[in-house]
């Protein structure tokens, strides 16, 4: 009868429970899922249906699946980090009540930490956006409120933008953030109908989660206000925001469940106000057409296993900490667009270029012993942080003075510009943290117990600060010397080396080599406790079980002895938070500025510093650029080719680019959009030599993907790429088309592929390169003397076989040799003679 209830009040919280939610059931020993969840496993993330059971409940068989604790591990992060599904994990209290113990999501996963803790895959998914729209659909503004959460860098964005039509300010916004979830208020679709409407639409093409608030938004801005400041660091506490920005926060923070728990996450957030005017404008669709984070689908698939590098993330991020990790991620997505401190930038990293020693002991020792300082600090606030964390972050500030010093000693070898850059962006930060935790440093120098950490690898408080503690560690340091004398025993008896070992659970135990194994077989009472290649054989013998009865009570009463002052200095160290979350952010910029001269240094080819000029000076001149990425693949020899633009008669402000397919158009364009982006975010770039106006947005028109799922065709994203290109770019923007109008017959392609490069010259007036197989277009160079120039990528082709030579020359190729290329991926004979009947045909006016 009682499993009756159990399984009927199951059913129940099934019933009840969201769509996109899990229901794991924790019961005794292990791990349960019932119903569809169980199907959702099985497909998603097991691969089998051998395990599914079923039950009997009522009048209906159920399914259910048992999970073993790591079963139960490995479900989780798939679930929320691969899956994107929520989870509720239900405990049973009683042989038939269950109440919900924990629940989570890709936002917050707070009661999973341990374990998807230090996740680098939970730190990139874990933001989440609220939007709300303000007025209505009458208004001539475009006014938006956007909130961003990070739970696990405790971080909160505040935009507020005065937008396009299109949201183009929004679509800039979502590729620097990245959320992985867009939350947009009912209330708002009422309001602003529209509006709301191409405000889905542009989230729906960043391809994110998007789902509604349900709940009423909460009205009480007094309310609001009082509860989301408790989150806020005391740093940030009189920041002020207008109304409506309070109540989105308060929803999003609501949502996340941050404010029901607001007692673990207390005065631990920083709050950043986002500001689009010193970044280049990148969209998603500029992030996936030059596969900075993806694939975009036009790199060969075997490329993916020929090369560790074939997105520009991969190819950029020599990190070796998690800080590092986390925002070179960030500084792709948003290029500066600031002279200054792009040249700061590139001045550190061309003195780590000069600087072999110091960059080879940043990147081979120090950066690489530096741990996920945020992840730690996150533990610290949120009372879960043990002594062992604490003397992490000690060795990070012990770390941190050797990398001072490294930098320190540059002093009489660089020009006043340089140290200046040094100490602007490292030297000045990391002298600040060092100051900023002397009082830290301190505080875990005098009271953890160091040197019984040395000698037996456990952490503890110094027993001089307590009477009873120091009574304790005498006991504790006596049965130590009797268990020594017993191991020098065993180690006489087994003509071995034996090592005593001890801890708090377990007591005290021998160690010996694995190889030493055969010499234990002869002894009486031998119980081996584990036995691994690395670790070798533990064992126990009755000799010790005297003293460790001793040795377990003993350290029983000294942990509980040291327990309230563990707590005090854990919440002493709580209050450093936010300062380790400036000191990763700090960390960071010194891997991140390691690891872009590390690629300069690591590459077969030539890495130069670019030379960036003012915005307006109407500069493009790239020598002898290659593409990042398709240099490194296996069996590429790669061309180089130059890029020459400027805003003058010699020079031309649009290029049009014809040739054969396959013949390298789309990477020629895609290696100087690259080489522009890296500059501005402080790299050497893949040249001899570039010089360029600095860039206030890379616009692009790559490919021909669509959105089927989304009801979204080919030619209508082609369109909807342009409309954002005509309505955002200006004088200073880099555009790329590649392939316009093709998704529609060729009349209205070509008519619209040439009016809107006719806008582009004429109004927009901005550096553009257009690579196309509508070799009409090409009379605008006759048209717009002195602003376009005709490029075709050099071909040979003699007795029918083609030979593509990868080089950029002037002119205009007469053919695309789309024949030559069914050719040489193995179309039948039949088909190509068939294809060049017709061709003929059409070129005859038949």
């Amino acid at each position: 009868m009682s499993s009756d209830l159990k399984e009927k009040e199951v059913l129940k919280i099934l019933k009840q429970k969201a769509l996109g939610t899990v229901a794991i059931f924790e019961q005794k020993g292990f791990f349960r899922c019932y119903g569809d969840d169980v199907y959702t496993l099985a497909n998603e993330i097991l691969m089998s249906h051998v395990a599914i059971q079923f039950i009997r409940i009522g009048s209906e068989d159920v399914p259910y699946h048992n999970m073993n604790n790591a079963q139960y591990s490995r479900i989780v992060k798939d679930l929320v980090l691969l899956l994107r599904y929520r989870i509720e994990l239900y405990e049973e209290i009683t042989p038939n009540k269950f109440i919900l113990k924990a629940k989570g999501s890709i936002g917050n996963m707070e009661d999973f930490e341990d374990i998807v803790s230090g996740s680098i895959e939970l730190a990139e998914l874990s933001t989440i956006m609220c939007a709300w729209l303000n007025d209505d659909d009458l208004s001539t503004e475009n006014k938006i409120s956007l909130v961003f959460c990070n739970s696990q860098e405790m971080r909160i964005v505040i935009a507020e933008l005065n937008d396009t039509p299109n949201f183009t300010l929004f679509e800039q916004c979502f590729a620097a953030f990245q959320p992985s979830e867009c939350l947009l208020i009912k209330q708002n679709a009422k309001n602003a109908p529209n509006r709301f409407k191409k405000l889905e639409n542009v989230i729906q093409r960043a391809q994110a989660q998007r789902n509604y608030l349900e709940k009423e938004v909460e009205e009480d801005v007094e309310k609001c206000k009082a509860e989301v400041r408790r989150l806020f660091h005391q740093k940030f506490s009189d920041f002020e925001f207008p109304p409506i920005v309070w109540v989105v926060m308060h929803s999003l923070l609501s949502h996340c469940q941050l404010l029901a728990d607001s007692h673990q996450s207390e005065g631990a957030f920083s709050v950043v106000r986002f500001g689009q005017h010193g970044f280049m404008h990148l969209s998603n669709a500029t992030l996936r057409a030059l596969d900075i984070f993806t694939i975009s689908g036009e790199i060969d698939a075997s490329a993916v296993f020929s090369s560790p590098s074939v997105t520009l993330f991969d190819h950029m991020n020599k990190c070796r900490s998690q800080p590092g990790k986390r925002l070179i991620r960030e500084w792709l997505r948003q290029p500066l667009f600031n002279i200054r401190q792009i040249e700061e930038r590139l001045d550190i990293v061309e003195t780590l270029i000069n600087f072999t020693s110091i960059r080879q002991s940043l990147y081979n020792d120090y950066l690489r012993r530096i741990p996920d300082i945020k992840f730690l600090a996150r533990k610290l606030v949120q009372r879960k942080a043990g002594l062992i964390d604490c003397f992490r972050l000690y060795q990070t500030i012990v770390l941190l003075k050797k990398i001072a010093f490294l930098f320190n000693e540059m002093d009489n070898e660089l020009d006043q510009k340089r140290l200046s850059s040094l100490d602007e962006m490292i030297r000045q930060p990391l002298h600040h943290s060092i100051t900023e935790f002397e009082r830290f440093k301190s505080l875990v120098e005098n009271t953890m117990d160091f040197e019984y950490l040395k000698e037996n690898g456990q952490y503890r408080i110094r027993p001089e600060i307590d009477e009873n503690l120091a009574t304790l560690a005498k006991q504790i340091r006596e049965l130590d010397a009797k268990a020594q004398k017993e191991s020098d025993k065993m180690a006489s008896r087994l003509k071995v080396e034996v090592k005593i070992e001890s801890k708090c659970d377990v007591g005290f135990f021998f160690r010996i080599t694995l190889k030493s194994e055969a010499a234990l077989r002869c002894l009486p009472n031998v119980r081996i406790l584990d036995s691994t290649k690395g670790g070798g054989v533990r064992f126990q013998t009755k000799s010790l079980d005297s003293l460790n009865d001793e040795f377990r009570e003993w350290s029983k009463m000294y942990e509980n002895g040291q327990s309230e002052l563990s707590k005090a200095v854990l919440n002493t160290c709580a209050g450093y938070s936010n300062a380790f979350n400036v000191l990763a952010d700090r960390i960071g910029v010194v891997d991140v500025l390691t690891s872009f001269a590390i690629v300069a240094c690591s590459s077969a080819n030539q890495y130069a510093r670019p030379k960036i000029l003012e915005k307006g000076s109407g500069v493009l001149e790239l020598r002898e650029c290659r593409h990042p990425m398709v240099e490194q693949l296996e069996g590429v020899q790669f061309i180089p080719n130059d890029l020459v633009m400027g805003k003058g008669a010699e020079n031309s402000q649009f290029i049009v680019l014809t040739g054969a397919n396959m013949g390298g158009k789309s990477t020629y364009l895609k290696a100087a959009a690259l080489t522009v982006l890296m500059g501005q975010i402080g790299s050497f770039v893949p040249c001899t030599s570039a010089t360029f106006s600095l860039v206030d947005g890379i616009y692009t028109r790559v490919g021909a993907g669509d959105f089927q799922c989304k009801g979204i065709s080919t030619f209508m994203a082609e369109m909807m790429d342009c409309s954002t290109i005509l309505e955002c770019a200006t004088e200073h923007s880099l555009i790329l088309i590649d392939e316009l109008g093709r998704g529609t017959s060729t009349y209205d392609g070509f008519g619209l592929a040439y009016a809107i490069s006719e806008d582009i010259i004429s109004r927009v007036g901005c550096f553009a390169m257009f690579a196309t197989h509508f070799h009409e277009i090409s009379r605008l160079q006759s048209k717009y003397p002195g602003k376009v120039k005709n490029y075709r990528m050099d071909t040979i082709c003699e007795n029918g076989e083609l030979t593509i030579l990868f080089r950029v020359v002037s002119g205009v190729a007469d053919r695309s040799f789309g024949l030559n290329i069914a050719k040489v991926v193995g179309f039948a004979d039949e088909i190509i003679k068939d294809a060049e009947v017709i061709l003929n045909q059409l070129e005859a006016g038949e």
